[in-house]
């Protein structure tokens, strides 16, 4: 089977449980008040479409880290439904918090860090790639953390990395010039019009440094 079979076979079987499992709610639903020891729990890191003009992220936190991405915060809200709430934190709200911008991120990488994320391999020729999913959605978000490009290289054998990301519950890791690579732009191209919920578009990044990541939309 090719590569692109086999990438695409499995991203479309992962597509279809992550949309079961991600299902954020209407922000317009109602939202349990502001409390701080009860919010330190629900901080969550989100990565979304980034542009420093955009009026979005001139009133919620974020930490841009590339030109078109940025990690936003947000509370997790569970809804009497099951459904997962996202309301994004503003800028405003950290007196109230008696936090820093930089002490929320923390605690949102914290929250995540403590969910099971899961890894699955696929092999092809010398070439692996790794692909990452979490129960609770929102797996996109680990590309924002300090440690994070040392945990892939470390998997993939290379500090030279090419990351897909399908959407924010999904994301593809594997060595840069590896026999999955050149696939990936069709599976961007076959996620156009981007997340429902979440204003994410399917990308690639290049990223050879934690702080060197380029991000390539075809």
């Amino acid at each position: 089977m090719s590569p692109l079979r086999t990438l695409a076979s499995a991203v479309a079987g992962l597509l279809l449980s992550v949309n079961g499992c991600s299902n954020q709610s209407s922000p317009e639903a109602a939202l349990p008040e502001l409390d701080r020891e009860a919010d330190f729990a629900r901080f969550f890191p989100v990565l979304r479409n980034y542009a420093p003009d955009d009026d979005f992220a001139q009133i919620i936190v974020n930490r841009p880290i590339s030109d078109h991405l940025a990690i936003f915060a947000c509370r997790l809200i569970l809804r009497p439904n099951g459904a997962t709430g996202i309301d994004y934190v503003l800028k405003r709200n950290l007196t109230l918090y008696g936090i820093s911008e930089a002490e929320l991120m923390e605690a949102c990488y914290a929250n995540f860090f403590d969910r099971k994320i899961e890894v699955q391999v696929l092999e092809q020729d010398d070439s692996r790639l790794f692909q990452l999913t979490c129960a609770d959605g929102l797996v996109a978000a680990i590309i924002g953390d300090s440690s994070t490009h040392k945990k892939f290289s470390d998997m993939v054998g290379s500090h030279d990395l090419t990351v897909l990301i399908v959407n924010p519950d999904l994301i593809c890791v594997t060595a840069r010039g590896s026999a999955f690579e050149s696939h990936f732009p069709e599976i961007v191209r076959e996620q156009e019009g981007g997340s429902e919920v979440i204003d994410l578009s399917a990308s690639i990044v290049y990223w050879n440094a934690q702080e060197n990541l380029t991000e390539m939309r075809p």
